[in-house]
C-alpha cells in the first residue's frame, strides 16, 4: 500500500490500523514499509538513521512477543564478547 501513494494521510491511516487487533500485523508491516522508504529517501545521514530505526520497530512489532524474545536474545548473545 504505501509503494502506490504518497499521500500523506496514509501513514495516519496505517498507525490506526495497527492499533486494531486483526490488521495489526499488517498495519505495522506496511508502517515498516513507508519507514523504509523514507529512510532511502534521506538527503542526510540523522535522518535515515531514524527512518530505518522507525522501520525496525514496527517490524519488531509485528512479530509475536515470544518471537521478539528469542530475537533479542540472540541478537545480545551476538553482540556480547566473549
Amino acid at each position: 500500500m504505501s509503494g502506490k501513494t504518497r499521500n500523506p494521510a496514509l501513514a495516519e491511516f496505517l498507525r490506526l490500523v495497527s492499533g486494531v487487533a486483526e490488521s495489526a500485523d499488517q498495519g505495522h508491516f506496511e508502517l515498516g514499509l513507508l519507514s523504509l522508504r523514507q529512510a532511502i529517501e534521506a538527503d542526510d545521514t540523522t535522518t535515515v538513521l531514524h527512518h530505518l530505526g522507525a522501520a525496525r520497530e514496527a517490524f519488531d512489532r509485528r512479530l509475536p512477543v515470544s518471537c521478539r524474545h528469542r530475537r533479542s536474545a540472540r541478537i545480545s548473545h551476538a553482540t556480547d564478547p566473549a
